[in-house]
């Protein structure tokens, strides 16, 4: 019931790429798994056969789709773009017209299907709720009396099964917008590879072309316009891997090559788990980096870290309306206050300084303090409408919601007494009351829940000024939302029916959902949830007046954190 409550109502369909609990993800996949090839045309088949074995073979990439080219006249199957995009399907819905003559010894076949989601050429990948299209035919008999395929439409026509077999989702790192100089740090573009190809090769590829689609203006690359390959990037069997480039790379030194040498980096450690180090060449001469070791290492460029730097957060919480950090150690017993101030609604805690932030009083009077996360806290900004705040990457201050006669996202800058600045928004959903603001700690994505649906966009910066684009709704029934990586959203959803599936673990893209319980609960209605990087979840339960917070993590038991605690939190 939960997948359909979730999967409805926002372009998921079920056979449309979520994984469930207990599948094995792309990246813990066997190196050579089992591999099933479609058959190739059959003899006497009809036009309408011809173009559904067609479509069935798209599924196959080895010898660039040679059994989907099988099926097309020779001039088509050099003509045929495979690499032009994918359009996903549900399998479920095509139906096939009956073929009508189109000239001279042709016919045309129409598919009638419900497109479910794209993958770009550039490798984004979106959902989208269902959308009936029509994709068209041309085929002719060879000499032999055979039908064959003479127009198709360019790109792959996939099923959301195939599209998982066919691609692997990876990161590759770009830098966020702006950032002083040995201050800057990386963004994740999720893009979608192909399953079988040259990892190593496809994710430089991928970062030489720039940032995809789905990151296009909210980012930035070292990369000059024109790097091109020198040579082949290889990898030896210790995993060293060598990238050489050339062209305008060339003229790189100082702090653009420490960019870019953490782009190539923190790309090749997350594409290849056997990664050991770099070595990163311009016109077949190692790259002079100051302070960098050569090879560089798969753990250099640490202060490059999208999440912030690499250090374990304790995590914090409310008890009694007072900000308490959770001890590391799972001890129930609360350390003392970070912060002694009394009344706290919400929270949030910055990653990369020793700040955070607080919203206290009641709805009527409602006050945002920020300050050293030792105190003291100071009143910035008022207003009966705020709600949610959310440091993000911090960089450009805090951001957070006003809810409503004036609803709004803002961002207030770190300078004391500066002025907030109403973010503007492209179509802005109704904020009410339970609305959730979360940025990501790399400072460009944004989920925003209204009305129980969450929303994810990202932020583009036109002269420093942000601006939120391309909100799209991914999940309904929504309770709370945090951010595990730039590139995965935890979610706590709405269930009553059992088996109880309230968490929620979700690709940004929309492409992958694991759904899972809140195994060894107490019982008790889910209320909030806090998440960050391998760190366990944090989730609280309420029962009555009375909220406990558990921890633990995706299809593993959850035990009790600590009791009569509220609002848990990693930075965020």
């Amino acid at each position: 019931m939960l997948a359909a409550v979730l999967l409805a109502g926002c372009g998921l369909p079920l056979a449309g790429g979520v994984h469930r609990a207990g599948e094995v993800p792309a990246d813990q996949r066997l190196p050579q798994p089992i591999s099933v090839l479609p058959p190739g045309p059959q003899p006497g088949a009809p036009p309408e056969g011809i173009v559904t074995g067609f479509l069935a073979a798209q599924g196959s990439a080895r010898d660039d789709h040679g059994i989907a080219r099988s099926f097309l006249a020779p001039p088509a199957r050099a003509a045929w773009r495979a690499g032009a995009g994918v359009t996903v399907y549900d399998p479920r819905t095509v139906t096939t017209a009956t073929p009508i003559p189109d000239g001279d010894g042709f016919v045309q076949v129409t598919l009638d299907l419900d497109v479910v989601g794209t993958v770009e050429a550039d490798g984004a990948a979106r959902v989208q709720p269902a959308q009936r299209r029509s994709l068209r035919y041309r085929l002719h008999r060879d000499d032999a009396g055979q039908w064959q395929l003479v127009a198709v439409p360019d790109g792959l026509t996939l099923s959301p099964a195939a599209r998982d077999r066919s691609y692997d989702a990876m990161a590759v790192h770009f830098l966020a917008p702006g950032g002083a100089p040995g201050g800057r740090h990386l963004v994740a573009d999720l893009v979608q590879l192909p399953a079988d190809g040259d990892r190593a090769r496809e994710v430089v590829d991928r970062l030489l072309a720039g940032p995809s689609s789905a990151l296009a203006g909210s980012v930035e690359t070292a990369l000059p316009r024109g790097t091109r390959l020198h040579a082949p990037v290889t990898t030896t069997t210790g995993g060293e891997v060598t990238v050489d480039l050339t062209g305008p790379a060339a003229a790189m030194s100082g702090q653009t090559g420490a960019d870019l040498s953490a782009q190539v980096v923190f790309t090749l450690r997350e594409a290849l788990p056997a990664f050991s180090r770099l070595r990163l060449l311009v016109d077949g001469e190692l790259l002079v980096v100051p302070g960098a070791t050569q090879p560089q290492p798969r753990t250099a460029w640490p202060s490059y870290a999208p999440d912030g730097p690499a250090k374990l957060p304790a995590g914090v919480a409310l008890v009694g309306g007072q900000l308490r950090s959770l001890s590391p150690d799972g001890n129930e017993r609360p350390t003392e206050p970070p912060a002694d101030v009394a009344g706290v609604l919400d929270l949030a805690v910055d990653a990369r300084q020793p700040r955070v932030a607080v919203l206290t009083g009641e709805d009527s009077t409602r006050t945002l303090r920020t300050g050293r996360f030792s105190g003291p806290l100071t009143p910035a900004l008022q207003d009966p409408g705020l709600r949610s705040p959310s440091w993000g990457s911090g960089e450009l201050g805090l951001w957070l919601l006003r809810t409503g006669a004036r609803p709004a996202v803002l961002l207030v800058p770190p300078t004391a007494g500066a002025i907030p600045v109403e973010v503007q928004v492209d179509a802005l959903p109704a904020l009410d009351g339970n609305a959730l603001l979360r940025v990501s700690r790399d400072g460009t994505r944004v989920a925003l829940v209204a009305g129980r649906v969450l929303f994810v966009g990202r932020l583009e910066f036109n002269g420093r000024r942000p601006h939120l684009v391309a909100l799209r709704r991914l999940a309904t029934g929504v309770l709370d939302v945090a951010w595990q990586t730039g590139t995965t959203l935890e979610v706590l959803v709405e269930d009553t029916e059992p088996p109880l599936l309230p968490l929620l673990r979700l690709s940004v893209d929309g492409t992958s959902a694991q759904f899972s319980g809140l195994v060894g609960g107490e019982g008790g209605q889910p209320a909030a949830i806090a998440a960050f990087g391998d760190q366990p979840l944090l989730v609280e339960t309420r029962t009555g007046t009375r909220s406990t917070i558990f921890s633990g993590d995706v299809g593993t038991a959850f035990e009790v954190r600590l009791r009569d605690a509220a609002r848990p939190s990693y930075p965020r």
